[in-house]
């Protein structure tokens, strides 16, 4: 009986909007546990490592490639959805998928706002959307850091990893790294 359910989810796993459904059960708050989501962002995390490539060499041959509206879903949900990433589980699994989709959509121009969407969380007074911009910053990082080529990132990653200037809510006392760390 599981290997018929998992032949079923391999079959409807190609169809357009599946990754859409996906996003708003993980995006869910009210009616799903955590455990779906988490189920979901990892089926999510395996569908976008295998077939977000356009090119049929780097995905895997038996899968069609993504379509156009469900990389724009991803594009436009991702982010939030790793601000308002309820675990660890599910914000690992997120994070796994936005490197892969940064992997393939920053050089190429396909999410133009991407940093400065970044930005923007890395700047906002909400903690866990100033933690988001962390991990998106840490991703973009990722997904280029064995590329041997030197003008993957030549002028975003100038841009990106300026300080954003004074955050929103300093602390309240001050912060000082101890002594024995600095040496």
């Amino acid at each position: 009986m599981p290997v018929a359910a998992e032949l079923d989810i391999l079959k409807v796993g190609n169809e357009p909007g599946m990754i859409g459904g996906l996003l708003q059960i993980i995006g869910r708050t009210a009616l799903t546990c955590v455990s779906t989501r988490q189920s979901c962002s990892v089926w999510l995390k395996n569908r976008v490592h295998g077939t977000y490539s356009i090119d049929p060499a780097t995905r895997r041959p038996n899968q069609p490639s993504i379509t156009e509206p469900d990389r724009e879903a991803l594009r436009a949900n991702i982010l939030p959805l790793l601000a308002a990433s309820p675990s660890r589980s599910i914000t690992v699994q997120l994070a796994n998928s936005l490197k892969d989709i940064v992997a393939h959509d920053l050089p190429n121009a396909r999410w133009p706002g991407l940093i400065d969407a970044i930005k923007q969380l890395l700047v906002s007074g909400d903690i866990r959307h100033v933690q988001a911009g962390c991990v998106a910053s840490l991703e973009v990082v990722r997904a280029f850091r064995f590329r041997q080529k030197a003008d993957v990132l030549p002028h975003d990653a100038d841009t990106a990893f300026r300080c954003p200037g004074n955050p929103r809510n300093a602390p309240s006392h001050p912060q000082n790294i101890p002594d024995e760390h600095c040496r």
